[in-house]
């Protein structure tokens, strides 16, 4: 018997049609669990060689450029600050008085007042570089989020 790791025999399920792999496709779907699997998962499989080294870069990668949506969690901080997780690279962190009065509906509609009105025009300003030069910019809003 060889010491090759064999594919997961239920990747063959998710095959797409046309381009992409069954690895990928597989991430995307979860197997057979209908969740995706988490990079801690892909690891796991590999090493206990129930998937090749290249259905799990396949996986890596598909986990990677997948959408991310719905990783929003939240966490307490030492001095009682609430962090919001998964909206960006870095956590937006407020305390509960703060969160109270951003998610009140009179703000909301506010802010999407400001969006709309600004959303195409430039915002222009100044600042100092890392020499103390002082640079011009221009900036507008924008609606892609990062991921």
């Amino acid at each position: 018997m060889s010491n090759k790791p064999q594919p997961m025999p239920v990747a063959s399920q998710f095959a797409p049609r046309g381009n992409g792999t069954a690895a990928a496709q597989t991430a995307q779907t979860g197997a057979t669990s209908g969740t995706s699997l988490s990079r801690k998962e892909i690891l796991a499989r590999l090493k206990a060689g129930k998937i090749s080294e290249d259905d799990a870069d396949a996986l890596l990668a598909a986990l990677e450029n997948a959408p991310r949506t719905g990783n929003v969690y939240f966490k307490v901080g030492p001095s009682g600050a609430v962090s919001a997780y998964g909206l960006q690279r870095m956590p937006v962190t407020l305390y509960i008085e703060q969160w109270e009065r951003v998610l009140a509906p009179e703000f909301a509609e506010r802010l999407r007042a400001f969006a709309k009105e600004y959303e195409s025009k430039p915002f222009h300003g100044t600042r100092k570089d890392e020499s103390g030069n002082v640079v011009q910019y221009t900036v507008t809003i924008s609606r892609k989020a990062r991921s």
